[in-house]
Parts: C-alpha cells; sequence; structure tokens
C-alpha cells in the first residue's frame, strides 16, 4: 500500500471517529484525541497496520495517571506529574473507529504520520472545533511498537488562539 492511500484512509477513519462522537458525545470535553497503530508482521513478508482512534477527557486521564504514578519506583525519573499515559486501553472512548491496512511499508508510514501530515493535522483541529475543547488538548500518534516513538501535536483552542 501507498503511503498516501494509508494517510488517506486513517483521514478518512478520523472524519468517521469524529462523526460517531458528534452525534453521540456532543457535549464531550476533548482532551486527547489519540490515533494508535500497531504494524503487524505475519510470517510472509507483507505487514500490515492496525490503526484505531479514540477520544479522552481531563478527569478519565487524571485517573489513569495516578494508577500509572502509583507504580512507579520513588527513584523513577519518569515525570509523575503528566496527564497522559498514552494507553490506547484507558483511553474513555477507545477504538472509536478502527482500520487495518495491508501491504505496509513500515518505514515509510511511520515516517509518514511523524513528519505532521498536514491533512492529518487539519482533519483533527477542523473536526475538534466542533466539541468543547480542553485548553491543553493534544493529538497524538502513538506506536505500539515502543522504538518508533510517539508523535503529540496541539490541538487549536479558539479561546487560546494568540495566546502564548
Amino acid at each position: 500500500m501507498k503511503t498516501k492511500a494509508f494517510l488517506e484512509n486513517i483521514e478518512a477513519m478520523v472524519e468517521r471517529a469524529f462523526d460517531t462522537l458528534c452525534v453521540h458525545c456532543p457535549d464531550f470535553e476533548l482532551y486527547t484525541v489519540l490515533i494508535h497503530v500497531d504494524f503487524k508482521t505475519p510470517k510472509e513478508a507483507k505487514s500490515k497496520a492496525v490503526c484505531s482512534i479514540g477520544f479522552d477527557d481531563l478527569q478519565n486521564s487524571l485517573k489513569h495517571t495516578k494508577v500509572w504514578a502509583d507504580f512507579l519506583h520513588p527513584k523513577d525519573e519518569a515525570n509523575k506529574s503528566e496527564t497522559r499515559t498514552y494507553n490506547p486501553r484507558n483511553v474513555l472512548l477507545s477504538e472509536v473507529e478502527t482500520i487495518e491496512c495491508d501491504d505496509v511499508k513500515i518505514k515509510d508510514a511511520v515516517f509518514a504520520l511523524k513528519k505532521r501530515p498536514l491533512a492529518l493535522d487539519i482533519a483533527v483541529n477542523a473536526r475538534a472545533q466542533e466539541l468543547n475543547i480542553h485548553k491543553n488538548a493534544e493529538f497524538i500518534i502513538e506506536f505500539e511498537q515502543w522504538y518508533f516513538g510517539r508523535s503529540m501535536l496541539g490541538v487549536i483552542n479558539p479561546a487560546n488562539a494568540g495566546k502564548k
């Protein structure tokens, strides 16, 4: 699958997920938009990407952060004040939409997602404006394979526009 088609599939997933959220939870206060990508490599040479999108609010995020912080060793250097644990299973509205993309070139897909794809960023920000947006809202792209890292992209809140 070409990288462009891969990104277009994710953009369509974002649109469907926001449609669902706006219909079923119109008063939801958006704190995190999480796109989770898991690259599966079966025994044959082709790979598959399983992508999902979820939404979280601040209260749920703080609840799971406390649980996470309680398990940290006192000498752990991790920041206990973080409010996002990035575990897709802990997101309040997890897997609102899920897609599978076959024959994905992993290296190209990771690069495309980490370089802040403009169309995807615009889609998330435009659709987020239909909801209540927390002042510290984030758009996060998280990979199941931790060694690919993550991308944290801000969500524009019109109430904070122009403020630094």
